[in-house]
């Protein structure tokens, strides 16, 4: 799919267009498990691909990123706990490396609240949490960005958009 989506309110057939970019994602393994500025959580998928920008070039990313933004998370087990995004950085950071290596085996996303919950091997599993009260910021609740070049920005006030990329993210 590469068609741009200006932001638009998600329905429920919009749901089905969100999950067939999504669910691309599939199989992959995410090879890495970083924070952004502002300690938002990305996992880097697919191809190691080196940034285009001279000071980045010895750095790699994945050619699928996904970022919660400033969304809640949680790492879990079994339904136990493991870390989220209430803990120290620190704490983060040495606990969200659990999904290193690990293929995503099931991703689903849940309508209306658009949390997205991502399983991966081991029983691992990722849950992006938004809270709706926060929807005054306008913010996505978390982005996708494909090997495209196209980011996929899905959250408040149930919007979403798929249009070309234009971050140093991609």
């Amino acid at each position: 799919m590469t068609t741009d989506s200006a932001q638009k309110t998600l329905t429920t057939s919009d749901l089905r267009i969100v999950h067939t970019i999504v669910d691309r994602l599939l199989g992959k393994t995410c090879w890495q498990a970083r924070f952004s500025y502002g300690d938002e959580l990305t996992l880097h998928f697919g191809d190691r691909v080196s940034y285009a920008q001279s000071s980045m070039a010895n750095l790699e990313k994945g050619s699928w990123i996904l970022g919660t933004r400033g969304t809640n998370w949680q790492l879990s087990r079994a339904s136990h706990c493991i870390v989220n995004s209430d803990a120290t950085p620190e704490t983060m950071r040495e606990n969200v490396r659990q999904i290193e290596g690990l293929a995503l085996t099931a991703l689903d996303i849940n309508y209306p609240s658009l949390g997205l919950i991502l399983t991966f091997e081991e029983q691992l599993q990722l849950s992006v949490l938004p809270c709706l009260a926060d929807d005054e910021y306008e913010l996505p609740y978390w982005e996708l960005f494909t090997p495209e070049h196209y980011v996929l920005k899905v959250g408040s006030r149930l919007t979403w958009s798929y249009t070309r990329a234009t971050t140093s993210k991609t």
